[in-house]
């Protein structure tokens, strides 16, 4: 983005944003070098906990599917036991 340039909108979870750019001031070669190695594993590190948390949502949701099958399964069965003729 340029100064004085909005972005779209950024989803957060359940929240999200819009920024918009005021000024862009670039790192001296200096201090990329010392920083360098610190932002590629605050980067790594945020990239570890997004993939995380989409494993344990889709873990989640595989959980919840597996209980509603189940639930379902349970739920015919017992229709079925219901309308059985009765041996006596």
């Amino acid at each position: 983005m340029k100064p004085g340039e909005i972005s779209g909108p950024i989803e957060n979870g359940n929240t999200g944003a819009v920024l918009s750019l005021l000024e862009k001031q670039e790192p001296s070669a200096q201090d990329f070098a010392a920083k360098k190695d610190q932002i590629r594993d605050s980067l790594l590190q945020s990239k570890q906990q997004e993939l995380f948390g989409l494993f344990v949502q889709n873990v989640r949701e595989q959980m919840q599917k597996i209980r509603q099958d189940q639930d379902n399964e349970d739920e015919m069965k017992s229709l079925s036991r219901a309308q059985a003729p009765e041996e006596g």
